[in-house]
């Protein structure tokens, strides 16, 4: 995980994820920004940087958190870059252009890079050879979904019927992309894409006036919706774009995150001014297994792993920065390890 501490000083932690003993910390640096922490097999990654100077990535070993290697990405930093396969795909913005490119994941050697302007951009997902991504490079600064070919960096398609006002980050089942986002007839929906060739395999219509990024499993996309005070977490069926089941929390909600999934287990997020609480599903259904309260505070979307669900934690009151563990059986606290203060960020299992 990442975090800093009272005088301001970047750290990368790594914990024992079953004990939550401190393995080893790394020292990132201080007074500039340090984000996009992922993991795979033999490195963490990270960014660290400034918009002035520009961003560098950082591959550290897992074991020791000594630096394997660097590269300067650009002006911006990818907030959640993709490992894979041996192979880092992050984005860059410059003002020159923005671009994706990968990275050897051992030594840090560019593969390719592939540029399309200075329009904004989603981060992107990974499926079918391909990585997709929403642009606003449309006509009137229209989004549209790219698909950029994972080996080579040649744009593969274009998919240009969403408009100017949502953009959400794609998620892909390894052979198609879905993506919400508001068509141009001003309607929310859920897009189902043929990940070769972007045809359009099926449309969904949200029903409610805002709603969260996707999570995807067993045929099935989960997003968290919201209308007036409630939201509801929805289940839509890939195979055809319909509806599977909904859930709709019992209690007012401020903030519902993008869900999560682990084997045939679901687990979402939902906050009210009163504290928030970790929910759990079953994937398949929407039956509620059991619910966790993790109290007033900020803090991270659940990540799911060897039995436990990790959050990170910063108190009401600014002080306290915490790495919690849920038992995923029992719905019950594993464990804690309090991190003095600062800023929090998605935690990784490796």
């Amino acid at each position: 995980m990442l975090g800093y501490d009272v005088g301001g000083t970047w750290y990368v932690y790594a914990f024992n994820s079953s004990t939550g003993a401190l393995l080893w910390s790394h020292n990132v640096g201080l007074s500039n920004t340090a984000t996009a922490l992922a993991t795979s097999g033999s490195y963490v990654y990270y960014q660290y940087g400034n918009t002035s100077i520009g961003y560098t990535v950082y591959a550290l070993n897992t074991s020791t958190g000594t630096t394997a290697w660097s590269y300067a990405s650009g002006s911006s930093a990818s907030e959640t870059p993709i490992v894979s396969g041996g192979v880092y795909y992050a984005q860059s913005a410059k003002s020159t252009g923005n671009s994706i490119y990968a990275l050897n994941g051992s030594t840090g050697a560019v593969l390719w890079s592939y540029s399309w302007g200075t329009d904004g951009f989603t981060l992107p997902a990974l499926g079918n050879g391909r990585l997709f991504f929403e642009t606003q490079s449309g006509v009137g600064n229209r989004w549209e979904m790219y698909a950029v070919n994972a080996t080579t960096g040649a744009l593969s398609w274009v998919y240009n019927n969403l408009d100017s006002s949502v953009a959400k980050v794609p998620i892909s089942d390894g052979t198609n992309v879905y993506v919400e986002g508001v068509d141009i007839t001003s309607t929310p929906v859920i897009v189902g894409l043929g990940g070769t060739t972007g045809s359009l395999l099926w449309t969904n219509t949200i029903p409610d006036s805002s709603f969260a990024d996707m999570a995807l499993a067993n045929g099935i996309v989960y997003y968290n919706g919201k209308t007036g005070s409630f939201s509801t977490l929805r289940a839509v069926k890939t195979s055809t774009g319909a509806a599977a089941w909904s859930y709709g929390y019992p209690i007012t909600t401020t903030v519902s995150s993008l869900p999560v999934t682990s084997g045939s287990t679901l687990y979402a997020e939902a906050a009210t001014t009163s504290g928030g609480a970790i929910y759990a599903f079953t994937a398949s259904t929407g039956a509620m297994q059991w619910s966790y309260s993790i109290g007033i505070g900020t803090y991270t979307i659940p990540v799911a792993g060897n039995g436990v669900v990790y959050y990170e934690k910063v108190s009401a009151s600014g002080t306290t920065m915490s790495l919690n563990a849920v038992d995923t059986s029992t719905g019950t606290l594993s464990w804690s390890a309090t991190i003095g203060s600062g800023t929090i960020s998605l935690p990784f299992v490796g």
